[in-house]
């Protein structure tokens, strides 16, 4: 065992949401040490490093983080019928190492000091002469801090620690040399892939980024995925594994500790995605943060009042929550309803609003303008029978996903 460390606040895991967090308490004046289980922060890549534009606007990174830009997207049925779709914010493909690596460096150079190669095994709180204290225990050693941030992705050990474990899809990637045009991107989708889909993302440079994500048989429908890809072993660079988060945010305040990003369940459901998501609510988080200090109030209360229920965090919350809804629709639909979809997805009527209001992290605006439109109604009244047939099916995902 090595020698204790204290610190104000120790947090679990040094990706992007741990690492820009730490950036932002340690540049208010707290001591920060971040424990991150992998010897590289970022690596291996486990994201596909689309995100729209919004993300400068949110925080400022180095211009060749950004990689590449697309302006459409072809939706891919599984009987091989595509629908292209114009993306009105042109969103960036990430070097989503170099990403990670760039918080990283920046916390690291004001003082965060980092426990790479470390695992993270439990925390306690402890009372000492009537100082609460908590104790992080890792594999090599001891940290007391004053509270505990869980950014320890999808599989959070922090939110397990509090009876919170999430429903995840497991997901396979590579980086391929693969024949993509560079401004598109092409999203496919089968019923026996369940959950998710496939996606193919163009670097830029003659390379793409191949994926899937289904709830059976990854290995299997992966292989049979690029085999159909025409993609052969010599032109694979590198193979990722990882798993997709699937749900919404519930409780993420607790005594001393608080969740963010992954582990707080900030992932949208109809894409996986969230980095925009997390680094909106980082910035709460640090306010609420450097508040309990200036305090001295770390109570399960305060940080459910200020943090959880902060009127940021519920918009956040809510959004999350409506990409879960449209995702549980999807799922109900059949095959001929989904395509009847993606045939109102390729009217001009759709593709104007989608040009004019289409947001990859915040949809409200446009589903609200699709549903003034009386083509849209005509197409509910349709399956409606059919959607509610499978009401119960729709409230048991519901269901399923709360015990989580």
């Amino acid at each position: 065992m090595e020698s204790d460390i204290s610190c104000d606040v120790c947090i679990i895991g040094g990706n992007i949401a741990g690492s820009y967090l730490a950036y932002n308490i340690a540049s208010n004046g707290l001591s920060v040490v971040v424990v991150e289980q992998n010897r590289i922060p970022g690596v291996p890549m486990q994201c596909a490093g689309i995100v729209s534009q919004r993300l400068t606007n949110i925080v400022d990174i180095d211009p060749s983080i950004i990689i590449n830009r697309v302006d459409t997207a072809w939706l891919i049925s599984e009987n091989g019928k595509k629908v292209s779709v114009s993306i009105r914010d042109n969103p960036y493909i990430l070097d989503r190492v170099k990403l990670d690596q760039y918080f990283y460096h920046k916390a690291e150079n004001i003082g965060v000091k980092y426990l790479l190669g470390e695992k993270f095994s439990k925390y306690e709180i402890h009372t000492k002469n009537g100082i609460e204290i908590v104790q992080i225990t890792t594999k090599k050693r001891t940290i007391n801090a004053q509270m505990i941030v869980g950014c320890d992705g999808p599989n959070s050990l922090v939110a397990k620690l509090h009876g919170i474990e999430h429903k995840l899809i497991p997901a396979m990637q590579i980086r391929a040399f693969f024949p993509q045009p560079h401004n598109s991107v092409r999203m496919y989708f089968k019923k026996k892939w369940k959950n998710l889909f496939g996606w193919v993302i163009p670097e830029g440079n003659g390379i793409c980024r191949i994926g899937l994500g289904c709830k059976y048989n990854l290995r299997t429908s992966f292989q049979g995925f690029i085999t159909d890809l025409n993609i052969t072993k010599s032109e694979i660079i590198e193979k990722f594994g990882g798993q997709i988060l699937i749900g919404y945010p519930k409780k993420i305040a607790f005594h001393r500790a608080i969740l963010l990003g992954d582990a707080a369940g900030m992932v949208k459901a109809t894409t996986g995605g969230g980095i925009n998501t997390l680094l909106k609510a980082s910035k709460t988080a640090k306010e609420v943060i450097l508040e309990a200090f200036s305090r001295n109030d770390f109570t399960k209360r305060f940080f459910i009042t200020h943090y959880q229920h902060s009127s940021e965090i519920r918009r956040l919350k809510m959004n999350i929550l409506l990409h879960y809804f449209v995702r549980v629709i999807m799922l109900s639909l059949t095959q001929e309803e989904y395509e009847q979809s993606m045939l109102l997805l390729h009217q001009p009527k759709t593709r104007e609003l989608l040009l004019k209001y289409g947001d990859m992290d915040f949809p409200i605006k446009f589903i609200f303008k699709m549903l003034l439109r009386v083509d849209l109604w005509r197409y509910i009244i349709k399956i409606l029978p059919s959607i509610l047939n499978k009401v119960p099916q729709i409230l048991q995902e519901f269901l399923d996903i709360s015990k989580y």
